[in-house]
Order: structure tokens, then C-alpha cells, then sequence
């Protein structure tokens, strides 16, 4: 409480300089997030989640994952020749006279996270295939429906 009280007291002479800051700062890191989150909602899982598996470390999706970190990481680094705040601009936005960060925030990010993932993707499936290749209990479970019967009888 005191620090925050501290701050309004120096900043309440220019508030709209520090809160355009503020939320400049939010967007450089909500943009390289909200590419991340699309790309895997839309292009990755193509909306398929096990929800179930969000809840367990040891799950498919893991407890952290750091190579979509890293593409969130990378994501604000490249943004920076493109930003601008009252107390910084990057050169590339100082040359253009615009703060176009959002522009390399989403496309590089988002690129860069379905290239990891559909490799991470198909490393994990193909892993998957040889540990269940030679066991037979998984393909003794599943039986053939007999002839004239469909999937949907054997479920009945």
C-alpha cells in the first residue's frame, strides 16, 4: 500500500505518460502470449484438448514448457527495435516514426511456436508407435466387429 501510495504521489503530474507506458509495456507482452495461445488453439491442437491432463504435471502437457517459453521470450526481445515508450524508442520505431511491435510480436512467435510443436509433436507420437509396437495386449482389446454389424453394435 505504501508503495503504491509513493508512486501516485511522483507520478501524479504526468499520469497519462506513465499510464500509456504502462499499458504499452502490457501489450509487448500480451501480444507475443495471445500468438502463442492462437497458434496452438487454431493450428497445433486444431481446438482438441484433454482438459483433464492440464491438471496433472506428469501430463501430456507437463508441469512447465520451456521451449514454449523460450518462443515467448524471443517473442518480446525482437518487439524491442520496434518499441516505444516516453522514455525509450527502439531505432526501428524512432526511423519509421510508429510503434509497430505488434507485428513481429505475432508473426515470429506464432511461426516459430507450430514449427517446435508439430516437430515436438511428431517426436513424441513417433516414440509413442515404437513403445506400443510390440505390445499386443493393446491390439488384443480391440476386436473387429463381425460381418453385418457396425462399430456402434459393439459399443451397445
Amino acid at each position: 500500500m505504501t508503495v503504491s501510495a509513493l508512486i501516485s504521489m511522483v507520478a501524479q503530474d504526468s499520469f497519462q505518460t506513465y499510464f500509456a507506458d504502462i499499458l504499452s509495456a502490457m501489450i509487448y507482452l500480451l501480444v507475443p502470449w495471445s500468438a502463442i495461445n492462437l497458434a496452438d488453439y487454431y493450428v497445433v491442437r486444431k481446438g482438441k484438448y484433454d482438459i483433464g491432463a492440464m491438471f496433472h504435471t506428469d501430463g501430456v502437457y507437463g508441469a512447465y514448457r520451456w521451449r514454449t517459453i523460450g518462443v515467448f521470450l524471443l517473442g518480446i526481445v525482437v518487439q524491442e527495435p520496434f518499441m516505444s515508450f516516453t522514455f525509450y524508442k527502439g531505432a526501428l520505431a524512432e526511423r519509421i516514426g510508429a510503434d509497430i511491435a505488434w507485428l513481429p510480436g505475432i508473426v515470429l512467435p506464432s511461426v516459430l511456436y507450430v514449427l517446435i510443436e508439430r516437430r515436438a509433436l511428431t517426436i513424441h507420437l513417433s516414440t509413442d508407435v515404437e513403445k506400443t509396437a510390440g505390445d499386443t495386449s493393446v491390439l488384443s482389446k480391440v476386436r473387429a466387429p463381425e460381418r453385418g454389424h457396425t462399430a456402434q453394435d459393439a459399443h451397445d
